[in-house]
């Protein structure tokens, strides 16, 4: 359909969507809306054919990995025992751009078995440097039938709430085990500074009974590991 001027009162003026660009015209530059996946938006297109989009352009997040702080490894020594209900968290950094799912991908070292529960959750607070925070999950994933197995897995993790280009992420691993708890691949170092990076909460927290709740976690001691794993959007 060609592009054509209303009038829409006294100021606005709209331009009907077409659904191709049009033809070039030599000395003449032309402004007109054409609909991309399903968005009128607006374009400018100079006299040698050649187009901008002048409205906002838009595009899903780029997809790319995200790693633990820290993740020095040399070998799978290095295990992250997950205790008996206790949650364990990492700090990712920024989110970087609006984010709707995560996706993770990590080692099991040691099959857990009797699992009552295993999750692992998306959690967004602002680190404290040398201490603890609040940490409020915003997505989680059901593993009991992920990590009662040994080799690497992916975990997709659905957010519920979104997360923005300036929230901090971290990591929650927790499970609840009657014979064996399972163990994941960890760093060889852990947050040995006291640095903030690596928390823990000792209580009985489960992720998918907290979403939306901002929960206090503590600095975790010097030696535990780090979950080693990569994280990344999509």
């Amino acid at each position: 359909m060609s592009s054509i001027l209303r009038r829409a009162g006294t100021k606005l003026g709209k331009l009907i969507a077409r659904g191709t660009d049009p033809g070039a015209v030599s000395g003449q530059a032309q402004i007109y809306a054409k609909v991309v996946s399903g968005v009128a938006q607006l374009f400018a297109m100079a006299g040698d054919g050649s187009t901008t989009q002048l409205s906002s352009v838009s595009s899903a997040p780029p997809t790319y990995p995200r790693y633990a702080i820290p993740t020095f490894i040399t070998g799978t020594s290095a295990t992250k025992l997950l205790n008996n209900t206790e949650a364990y968290a990492n700090y990712y950094g920024k989110a970087g751009a609006a984010i709707t799912a995560m996706g993770l991908r990590l080692q099991v070292l040691a099959a857990g078995a009797g699992l009552t529960w295993a999750e692992i959750a998306v959690a967004k607070g602002t680190p404290v440097i040398g201490g603890g925070t609040n940490l409020t999950v915003v997505g989680y994933a059901n593993v009991a039938a992920v990590v009662n197995s040994l080799g690497s897995k992916t975990v997709a993790i659905a957010l519920s709430t979104p997360l923005v280009a300036t929230d901090d992420v971290w990591v929650i691993y927790g499970a609840s085990a009657t014979v064996t708890s399972p163990q994941l691949w960890g760093s060889n170092l852990g947050d040995q500074t006291q640095a903030g990076t690596i928390l823990q909460n000792g209580a009985s927290f489960r992720p998918s009974l907290n979403v939306g709740v901002p929960t206090a976690f503590t600095v975790s001691a010097g030696g535990v590991p780090t979950v080693a794993a990569q994280l990344w959007n999509g």
